[in-house]
């Protein structure tokens, strides 16, 4: 059971950590072109789950948008230490 909220948690991490590299593109379709997926998929990121949002994107379009902001999405062991590398790039 434990293992389960684990899993939610670092998913629920990955997609906050989405949002917010794009939080600075207001316009959903431009960060739909950027990243190559529907720009439906990225409104119904940035929409609450209670309001017709997804709570879950897949890992193939987290990975696609991070690509497009030339960042990363990694998968490390539970309990290592990563540093907060969104941005460092810039």
């Amino acid at each position: 059971m434990r293992t389960r909220l684990l899993i939610k948690d670092g998913r629920d991490r990955m997609v906050f950590d989405t949002l917010r590299m794009i939080s600075h593109i207001k316009n959903s379709s431009e960060v739909a072109r950027l990243a190559g997926v529907a720009p439906g998929t990225i409104l119904n990121m940035r929409r609450q789950p209670k309001d017709g949002g997804t709570m879950y994107p897949r890992a193939l379009t987290l990975a696609k948008i991070a690509h497009a902001m030339h960042a990363e999405l990694r998968f490390v062991p539970q309990g290592f230490k990563v540093p907060n590398i969104i941005g460092a790039h810039e």
